[in-house]
């Protein structure tokens, strides 16, 4: 009972919900860590409650030790989720290590140098969105299920999902054509680095 709340605690903290959500390239969901770990404290700390109620009422030693628990306890979530990156940000780290590992980065970069020597892709027309289902789009890319490409003049955006009020609902990926390549302007905070030239990113909470 008394390591509960501590190991509720620890997995909060850690982010690992979140980050496995990113890696998967899953919508950013708050609710199943959020309610297991109010709910897990919540029972943890009523039990430590009434383990220094019945404690006390015997006057047993170890009535202390419980209740300076019940205190450490109040006193380290507090503490630990100032002190932990936010879940965005472990969300983002996640979506940044699935696209290393699932994302063709040669095969985009080669079908942008191709598409932009096309006498139907001028600077002139681009961005401009190429239906995901389209044969143009290379086999790699269709198989990432987006839901929207584009072409812009310095590199390769997909897109999956909308973005709506909360986070993590629409998640882009942008390959420039080079490493020094940096992405479009989507406002403050929201693209990351997955590599030089590679960026991921998602809307912050409101």
């Amino acid at each position: 009972m008394a390591a509960l709340p501590l190991v509720a605690i620890g997995v909060d903290a850690w982010g690992v919900v979140y980050y496995r959500q990113g890696a998967r390239n899953e919508t950013m969901d708050f609710a199943p860590s959020a309610v297991a770990v109010a709910i897990v404290l919540s029972l943890a700390i009523a039990g430590l409650l009434l383990r220094g109620y019945v404690l006390t009422r015997r006057g047993d030693a170890r009535t202390t030790s419980v209740w300076l628990l019940v205190l450490l306890v109040m006193m380290l979530w507090p503490a630990m989720c100032a002190m932990r990156p936010t879940p965005i940000e472990r969300y983002r780290e996640g979506l940044a290590d699935w696209a290393r590992a699932h994302v063709d980065i040669n095969g985009l970069r080669a079908w942008h140098a191709a598409m932009s020597t096309s006498t139907a892709t001028t600077a002139t027309t681009l961005p401009a969105k190429v239906p995901v289902n389209s044969p143009l789009v290379p086999a790699g890319a269709r198989g990432l299920n987006p839901s929207v490409v584009e072409l812009h003049r310095n590199g390769v955006l997909l897109q999956w999902g909308e973005r709506a009020v909360m986070p993590g609902r629409a998640r882009k990926l942008f390959v420039g054509v080079d490493a020094s390549t940096q992405p479009p302007d989507e406002g403050r905070r929201f693209w990351v680095e997955a590599q030089p030239g590679v960026y991921v990113g998602t809307d912050d909470p409101p």
